[in-house]
């Protein structure tokens, strides 16, 4: 839930959650994120389903590529 916070930060493009405690559960607050392009959740509990599923909704929200390093097993 501390992701929320993030909410205020409207024209931040990367952010770095590799190796923190971030689950599937927190991605949704990334929504208010519209200028995001690149997040890092590898090393984290986030599955590469819920990766996928959340870069697919950014997307489709805010209209342009987010690239999601991560989502992929194994990492």
């Amino acid at each position: 839930d501390d992701l929320k916070y993030l909410a205020g930060l409207k024209s931040l493009q990367e952010l770095d959650l590799g190796n923190t405690a971030v689950t599937d559960q927190g991605l949704p607050h990334l929504l208010d994120l519209p200028g995001l392009e690149r997040l890092n959740v590898a090393g984290t509990t986030v599955t590469p389903e819920g990766a996928e599923k959340w870069q697919r909704l950014f997307e489709g929200r805010n209209n342009h590529r987010c690239w999601v390093r991560g989502k992929e097993r194994g990492h």
